[in-house]
């Protein structure tokens, strides 16, 4: 064959072999399209939705919803200070995590529960018998999370030192995230110097320790094993029977708060609620509920339906 024509053959055969391939598959290209069309039409409508659910109390409430998947955020006051109520325990947890790494103590060391430990508000220790009752200190730290107890929140808080608390914050880059009165400290409350953070700094400490990027991946699973212990609160009031969510709960005269991970399979997502100002509890903890269903529900149709919404 003449190189003229041979080289003409080639560049015809190319081209039909490449227009062949758009042929066969040129639903690849349109479900790419209309996938993309599909999520920011179903995302307008899921932050319109959390918006109006905002909108509907009469407190001051911040928000971020974190797409653990995509990075995809929702944020409402995200950099606004709140008081955190019991939610700080979290980072008095990971604190007391970062001590037992460096050796300072095991967690299986025994801690003994003292008449000056003692305070009121939300736990069981307050009432058991002072001096005779003994318990690991991880068993002290799970019932700070999952009970809330206030008598060893306290006890915690003592053995790894408030200074610390805020130390370990300051050089991971959580600057508005402060430790700064123990539990049921009434005269901190008159001096207003309250536990603060924003929803942005405590959902960002939250996907730390789910990336495993604040201490080692053991450290950081057991942490999120204690925050999965069932309990009660706003984030998992309303979704469906079963779900894991690893969370701390937290709440005060005049506020509500709740944050931590939902994990839908395939699909998990930080929500980080906190509700201060607020005239109306139960109001309040339906909101978050609320929100957090309406994040569930977006979030499930996503994971589990093909580009044209097909769910399985």
């Amino acid at each position: 064959m003449h190189r003229h024509y041979q080289k003409k053959y080639q560049t015809s055969l190319l081209g039909f072999i490449l227009s062949m391939l758009f042929v066969c598959y040129p639903g690849e290209a349109i479900a790419q399209e209309n996938s993309n069309s599909y999520h920011q039409i179903l995302n307008e409508k899921f932050e319109t939705n959390v918006r109006e659910i905002i909108a509907s109390t009469d407190a001051i409430l911040g928000l971020v919803i974190k797409d653990l998947h995509t990075g995809e955020t929702f944020s409402h006051n995200g950099d606004l200070l709140f008081t955190q109520a019991s939610v700080i325990k979290l980072q008095i947890l990971l604190e007391l995590f970062q001590q037992a790494n460096q050796g300072k103590f095991s967690l299986d060391d025994l801690m003994t529960v003292e008449q000056e430990n003692i305070v009121g508000g939300s736990g069981i220790l307050q009432n058991l018998t002072p001096g005779k009752v003994q318990m690991s200190i991880r068993d002290v730290a799970i019932l700070m999370i999952v009970e809330s107890d206030n008598t060893a929140t306290n006890m915690i808080i003592d053995l790894v030192g408030m200074e610390n608390v805020n130390g370990t914050l300051k050089k991971l880059g959580f600057t508005q995230t402060k430790l700064q009165r123990k539990m049921m400290d009434t005269a901190a409350w008159v001096a207003d110097r309250e536990n603060i953070s924003t929803p942005n700094e405590t959902a960002r400490l939250i996907e730390m320790i789910y990336n495993g990027k604040v201490l080692d991946r053991e450290s950081c699973d057991e942490i999120l094993q204690i925050l999965s212990i069932p309990k009660g609160g706003s984030i998992r009031a309303q979704l469906p029977a079963g779900t894991k969510v690893a969370h701390k709960t937290g709440g005060v005269g005049g506020v509500i708060n709740d944050a931590g991970i939902i994990y839908l399979k395939n699909r998990p997502f930080i929500v980080t609620a906190m509700v201060n100002w607020l005239a109306d509890r139960e109001a309040a903890r339906e909101a978050i509920s609320e929100i957090s269903l309406t994040a569930y529900s977006y979030y499930d149709r996503l994971a589990n339906s093909n580009s044209y919404g097909h769910k399985k």
